[in-house]
């Protein structure tokens, strides 16, 4: 799933960002209209729904996937826009920007969680704020999944940033060091589980 992503991504790299933005914003858009079950229909057309937007560990099914290439697809997009943003500019401009919109997207996050509908796989049947409500789709990401997650990510981005000197010193190496090697600590820790 990634790496079709990634090659979607190679493909459309000659386009504007805002065009990649708004790409991904229909991918994930458009991710939370279609049913996420698999088909009852060809083997093929299992595989190819599994793969694209029904993720499932059924293995009475051709293939067995949790993640999905539409969803992703839009998430790694939104990725690809904040890197061209960024690139070449000093970050630190960025540190507001980045917490307003944190912000916004975890006020969004209660919103949508809240009204219990579009945008939540996993509806709450308990209480408003009890452990239901916080109970979210991965697999497949609902929309309330992105709102959180990159919430989130913007708001300790923007934390980070704001402590960037105090970052620099030693006692906060393999911090360091674990956000500049993600993919080898990812790969790492599914050996150790």
């Amino acid at each position: 799933c990634l790496g079709i992503s990634l090659w979607i991504y190679a493909g459309l790299s000659s386009l504007k960002p805002r065009t990649v933005l708004l790409l991904s914003a229909s991918a994930i858009l458009a991710s939370q209209w279609i049913d996420p079950t698999v088909p009852h229909c060809h083997p093929f057309i299992q595989s190819a729904a599994i793969i694209l937007y029904c993720p499932t560990l059924d293995k009475s099914y051709p293939v067995i996937s949790l993640f999905t290439v539409l969803q992703w697809m839009g998430f790694m997009g939104l990725g690809y826009y904040v890197g061209k943003k960024t690139e070449g500019e000093r970050l630190k401009n960025y540190k507001s920007p980045f917490a307003f919109l944190g912000v916004c997207l975890v006020a969004a996050f209660f919103i949508v969680r809240y009204c219990n509908g579009f945008g939540n796989y996993l509806h709450w049947t308990q209480r408003p704020f009890s452990h239901s409500f916080f109970t979210i789709s991965k697999y497949p990401p609902g929309l309330v999944f992105y709102l959180v997650t990159l919430g989130m990510m913007f708001l300790l981005w923007s934390l980070a940033l704001h402590y960037e000197s105090q970052l620099k010193k030693p006692i906060f190496g393999p911090v360091m060091l674990f956000g500049r090697t993600p993919l080898f600590f990812y790969v790492v820790n599914l050996y150790l589980y």
